[in-house]
């Protein structure tokens, strides 16, 4: 099968220099396995999410020579996001969850990435095929006890990777109480529908990846291979985020101009681009307000 990529940012906030990052890396593995390339705009979050903000993104991914196939519009595919969710409900693993965050922080313990891990006590009540439709909660989807298995990319070896995501995830929200469907289910259904053969994303999804690989078996699609690089990080260590109102790609390049530009030629050259280049899962990069990075 030939190589599809993808690079999938949010629009709830203005790009900063993590996401352009990702955008180079995702874009380089595709041009190194001569491969297709697109990007979808993630924009289910109608709240939060804005034209201002995509129009940011994909000016910024040009300026830095990323460029792609297509680019996708996340909202046009509502439709195969409800298909999933039929096909769920058929197969009897939807139920509704009343369980408010109180109640679960309460009652329930926490994984290694801080969420916590859903005790199935809404288990019980399965929504009928269609019934999703109308339920006025949080939908969650019953994951199966198996252990799954995919594909992952490091450095320039590909391992294969073992998770129990019921006992380490617990079972998911798939659609919220507004009606909005959820990041780990959109993000499935998406990049299947597309074709993706292969995922490069940052190294803070990974710990989702077990349960998105069991939701591609669920629905009886094709799991992509995995590549998981490391993060730019703020200088107190913490992720870049749109959420924490870390500096904006267009405030990076006034501060920071050549030497934004030659880091990512380091890590990302626009010839012989190798995996070697990039540093190390335990080697994150510092964006900092004097030195914009350096080695932890």
């Amino acid at each position: 099968m030939s190589y599809v990529g993808r690079f999938a940012p949010s629009s709830t906030g203005l790009p900063h220099f993590g996401t352009i990052f990702s955008a180079c890396l995702a874009y380089q593995d595709a041009r190194l396995n001569d491969g297709e390339f697109f990007v979808r705009l993630e924009n289910l979050d109608r709240a939060r999410c804005t034209v201002a903000n995509e129009r940011a993104l994909v000016q910024a991914m040009a300026e830095v020579g990323v460029v792609w196939n297509d680019l996708i519009d996340q909202t046009v595919q509502q439709i195969h996001h409800a298909q999933a969710l039929t096909e769920l409900a058929i197969a009897k693993r939807l139920y509704p969850c009343r369980c408010s965050r109180k109640d679960i922080a309460a009652r329930c313990k926490r994984a290694a990435d801080g969420h916590y891990i859903y005790d199935g006590l809404c288990r019980p009540s399965v929504l009928g095929t269609l019934e999703w439709t109308s339920c006025e909660q949080a939908i969650r989807v019953a994951l199966p006890e198996d252990t799954v298995s995919w594909n992952e990319f490091v450095r320039q070896q590909e391992l294969v990777k073992n998770f129990h995501p019921l006992s380490e995830f617990g079972d998911p929200v798939v659609r919220r109480k507004n009606g909005e469907v959820c990041y780990q289910l959109a993000v499935v259904v998406d990049d299947a529908f597309s074709g993706v053969t292969n995922v490069v994303r940052g190294r803070d999804i990974a710990p989702a990846t077990g349960l998105q690989v069991s939701l591609y078996n669920l629905l009886g699609l094709k799991t992509p291979k995995y590549r998981h690089h490391p993060l730019i990080l703020a200088e107190s260590k913490g992720k870049l985020s749109k959420s924490s109102r870390s500096m904006s790609w267009s405030e990076l390049k006034l501060r920071y101009p050549k030497t934004l530009l030659d880091v990512l030629h380091l890590v990302c050259p626009t010839r012989n681009f190798s995996w070697d280049v990039v540093p190390a899962l335990d080697q994150e990069l510092v964006c900092g307000k004097k030195l914009l990075l350096r080695p932890v």
